[in-house]
């Protein structure tokens, strides 16, 4: 069997579930459509919670109760909704990604599955970036799926595009610096350039910011200044590049610079997050609901109209915490991320580079992104589902340091 019939064998539940994401937003679901993407999209909840049945029965370290009183809090928000039934829906889709990938369930199994998606997840970004950049240079036919500004590449929307390229980024780099393969700086300089063409402001920030800190991580570990010594040649040819009036027109139209340009500094979200903050107000202990909106409540009353969509666009992760569920719900939220970002601090030294760059660059992508986009409770949404593997990975690094000093108890909940 050849070395890729190999991989898909082995990591065929990863693959499987990755394309069950970003399948339907890509050309290819496009041109599959309806039945390829309702195909896939309705296949992802069954799956998911087939595979979370398989790690019950295969036994568990520990089941955390933070994150049970977090889904607690999020189903009685939904519960006491205006539209229990549509909210309680919407929050199904939500504990079934987040029972699955969150670090609620901590056993060998878990953390087997974890780390093939997260591996198999960020290649696929980087697969969906590359094929985006030889799209857009080949000139090659495609669907006109996304009209407004920035580079959407193969996928459906820039907002999606740039944040997926972001990670690819930030992934490619770690890998780059911790194994000490030069060459995929290339590559690596081509997918910020593709998150730099999307025109996402949020997702260009965070892989900034990302890459600020996986640099800095690296200057502390003494590695910075052999990479300097590869990136000076590497920047003075691209000056150098940049400086023949073709290239730099060239470079311009292909990055997308004017859509950045018109942008500028002007927050669009200001409008959205003003809905959130007064839908806080209106609940502030426990929230809406998932899935629900000051707009979605009153249609309710008044009656859907014929242009009327459910989907919710609420402008920022973090307001969206306060305005679905509440105060509680954030406390219990902010409980969890603290507690396993404090139980990653103790273990830091002891944790692989390599995993070290993706946590923290991949991480602080996520959490300048959710200043502006509201994926956090969005089960459908590979952002959503990318959050809170994120938070499964964190978790399964310091259990793997536990289980190789020993240390792993088993049949209990955590404290």
């Amino acid at each position: 069997m050849s070395k890729i019939g190999k991989y898909i064998r082995n990591n065929f539940f990863a693959l499987f579930v990755s394309a069950l994401w970003l399948f339907p937003v890509t050309f290819f679901g496009y041109w599959t459509a309806p039945v390829g993407t309702e195909l896939f999209a309705n296949l992802r909840y069954p799956v998911i919670a087939l595979a979370l049945l398989a790690l019950m029965f295969r036994g568990f370290n520990a089941i955390n109760w933070r994150l049970l009183l977090f889904l607690l809090v999020a189903f009685v928000a939904s519960f006491l909704s205006g539209d229990n039934i549509y909210s309680l829906v919407k929050m199904g889709g939500l504990a079934v990604i987040v029972a699955a990938f969150s670090p609620l369930i901590r056993s060998d199994a878990a953390r087997i599955m974890r780390d093939g998606l997260w591996r198999n997840l960020c290649w696929s970004t980087v697969l969906i970036t590359l094929l985006s950049i030889v799209w857009k240079i080949g000139g090659l036919p495609g669907p006109v799926l996304y009209t407004k500004e920035g580079f959407p590449g193969i996928t459906t929307h820039a907002m999606l595009f740039g944040p997926l390229a972001g990670i690819a980024t930030l992934f490619l780099f770690s890998k780059s610096l911790s194994q000490k393969k030069y060459w995929l700086l290339t590559v690596v300089i081509i997918c910020f350039f593709a998150t730099f063409a999307s025109s996402s402001r949020a997702a260009i920030g965070g892989t900034i910011i990302g890459t600020v800190v996986i640099l800095l991580m690296a200057l502390k570990q003494g590695k910075l200044v052999t990479w300097l010594r590869i990136l000076s040649p590497v920047v003075f040819v691209f000056i150098l590049y940049m400086m023949v009036n073709p290239a730099r027109e060239t470079t311009y139209n292909l990055l997308e610079i004017q859509d950045l340009q018109k942008k500028g500094l002007v927050n669009t979200r200001e409008g959205r997050w003003d809905l959130r903050i007064e839908e806080f107000k209106e609940s502030p202990i426990i929230g809406l609901g998932i899935g629900m909106s000051s707009v979605y409540r009153e249609a309710l009353t008044e009656g859907f109209g014929s242009g009327y969509t459910t989907t919710v666009e609420p402008g920022s992760a973090y307001l969206v915490v306060l305005s679905m569920t509440g105060a509680a719900g954030a406390l219990s939220l902010l409980l969890v991320i603290g507690v396993e970002l404090d139980g990653l601090r103790k273990k830091w030294g002891k944790i692989p580079v390599e995993r070290k760059y993706q946590i923290a660059g991949i991480g602080s992508l996520l959490f300048v992104h959710g200043i502006a986009e509201g994926w956090i409770y969005s089960a459908g949404v590979v952002l959503c589902l990318f959050f809170w593997l994120w938070l499964g990975i964190v978790r399964d690094s310091s259990d793997s340091v536990l289980l190789q000093e020993n240390r792993l108890r088993k049949w209990k909940v955590t404290l």
